[in-house]
């Protein structure tokens, strides 16, 4: 690699078009990673990001290698090969690997195998173009196989190439980094399942402190606004099928019944499944308890058994 000179591009894509979608694929890949943190503060030289990553699109014939692509060949650092049956038989491809190599930079060219075999012997099979085949044993390029260790094992491949690390080092923190987003998400679908789909409950406790009055049959409570009747005091009513969103949201209660003021009063759902109330009832200005004794001044004494009448 020559280190001494400044690229605009971190490499150039090669393909024929019947394997755009690779391509597009891998451009999309180098484009959008980021190297770890770890890696970058221990190799501040490191680039955070790889791109731009150039692919051509107009996929021409044979001839003369455009200005603009040799303009763009010339400002890569690395060439990755998309190889296959239909790039071993471009002439479009070929050129652009052999400018590469005119230049020295044999090392800087990364064949990236997505079918067929290189050195097959079979012109159906074999997937390297002829400028890849011509190089000497003891140069010869293996290349990156996707058909044996996979899309996202050979994508890491080509980042540890281009970036001079040790792959087994890359793979590892890329699958801890695989696992830890996993995690996130699965948490993250937890707690949109608790929100959306457990449902919350109401356990309401309805207390009378005085016990005075009996209950009226038409004793009720709403909540926000569904009315369920009440059959005695002191007791626990439990509202369910609440929807799970309501969890932390504002409620609105009200109480009704003969001999009671109308209580009402707005709390806030738990944010557990269970949100607990307690409601003391009051009674209003109707009833009123008298205590006292019924006295004999003549006698001196209590009379016993009296009955007293307050209106009527």
């Amino acid at each position: 690699m020559d280190n001494k000179r400044i690229y605009d591009n971190y490499a150039f894509i090669s393909y024929k078009r019947e394997d755009e979608k690779w391509a597009e694929w891998l451009q999309r890949k180098l484009e959008g990673y980021k190297l770890p943190t770890i890696l970058k503060k221990t190799n501040p030289s490191l680039p955070r990001h790889l791109r731009p990553i150039f692919r051509d699109k107009t996929d021409l014939g044979g001839g003369i290698l455009s200005d603009e692509l040799e303009k763009q060949l010339q400002s890569s650092e690395f060439l990755i090969v998309i190889c296959s049956p239909h790039a071993s038989r471009s002439e479009w491809v070929n050129k652009e690997i052999q400018v590469f190599i005119d230049e020295g930079r044999l090392g800087n060219i990364i064949p990236f195998i997505v079918e067929g075999l290189p050195h097959a012997g079979s012109a159906v099979e074999e997937c390297f173009p002829q400028a890849l085949k011509n190089i000497p044993k003891d140069k010869e390029l293996l290349g990156i196989n996707v058909q044996e260790i996979g899309k996202e094992r050979a994508f890491i491949k080509v980042i540890a190439w281009m970036l001079s690390l040790r792959f087994d080092s890359l793979w590892q923190r890329e699958k801890r980094l695989r696992r830890s987003y996993v995690a996130t998400m699965l948490a993250f679908l937890l707690i949109i399942f608790y929100f959306f789909a457990i449902p919350s409950r109401v356990e309401l406790t309805v207390k009378d402190l005085s016990h005075r009055l009996p209950l009226p049959s038409y004793a009720k409570i709403i909540f926000n606004g569904t009315e369920q009747y009440i059959g005695s005091l002191d007791t626990v009513l439990i509202l369910d099928n609440i929807r799970p969103y309501y969890k932390g949201r504002p409620y609105m209660l009200e109480f009704n019944a003969g001999y009671y003021d109308t209580l009402r009063f707005q709390g806030h759902f738990s944010w557990g499944m269970t949100t607990y109330v307690t409601l003391e009832l009051k009674r209003d200005s109707t009833f009123s308890v008298y205590q006292g004794i019924v006295y004999d001044e003549q006698e001196g004494v209590p009379v016993q058994d009296a009955v007293v009448t307050v209106d009527n």
